[in-house]
């Protein structure tokens, strides 16, 4: 809660109506291009943890810290937008509270079956995965695929990968370890995979130009 003063403090300092701006942000982009969106990095970063944990006590401190509740309103909404993993495999977390290996064998078959080859018809497996439904099914899907893409693009260790990746999705740190095996047995083929997706995408746009 300290840095949080400090970065409140630093704030009405350097911009004083900072919380008048954001209180009209309608595009929460705006935020990110603005010439305070390091600070508001910070911030958004220091509260992050509370939302997390949904720390309905410490938001209310935060809040009347902040004294503006559109400008509340829109920061919540700023960190919600960061963890959009997090908040996509919320469903993912409740199974585990049951049957942690359950989920450590379905990030391997996402792997297997949705990321590195691709089974049509994996996709329509959701309630043997406790699944809700089709669309949560996709979405936990594509929330994989994207943190994986972004690990194996940027080429991170396996220590680098268990970090990011507890860090993204909340998930139990044993399926995080599991994860970051399963990324690495097939880490260059998911690269090679990756490498000639960007040459068709070369490729099509160059048509199309033509």
């Amino acid at each position: 809660m300290k840095e949080i003063q400090e970065i409140i403090s630093k704030f009405n300092e350097e911009s004083p109506n900072w919380k008048e701006w954001i209180a009209t942000v309608e595009e929460l982009d705006e935020v990110y291009n603005s010439r305070d969106s390091e600070l508001f990095s910070e911030l958004f970063a220091s509260i992050r943890e509370y939302v997390k944990k949904d720390d309905k006590k410490k938001l209310e401190e935060i809040g009347k810290l902040i004294a503006n509740e559109k400008a509340m309103d829109v920061i919540l909404k700023c960190v919600n937008k960061m963890l959009m993993h997090y908040n996509n495999l919320s469903l993912l977390r409740e199974i585990e509270k049951e049957n942690k290996e359950f989920v450590g064998d379905f990030l391997e078959d996402i792997i297997e079956n949705f990321i590195v080859r691709v089974d049509y018809q994996f996709v329509d497996e959701y309630e043997r995965y406790k699944i809700n439904s089709h669309d949560e099914m996709k979405t936990i899907l594509r929330t994989i695929d994207c943190l994986t893409e972004y690990y194996v693009r940027r080429i991170f260790t396996k220590r680098a990968i268990v970090e990011d990746f507890y860090d993204e999705t909340g998930l139990a740190k044993e399926n995080c370890i599991r994860y970051a095996e399963i990324v690495n047995k097939y880490f260059n083929e998911m690269k090679m995979n990756i490498l000639m997706q960007d040459t068709e995408y070369i490729r099509q746009s160059m048509v199309t130009k033509d």
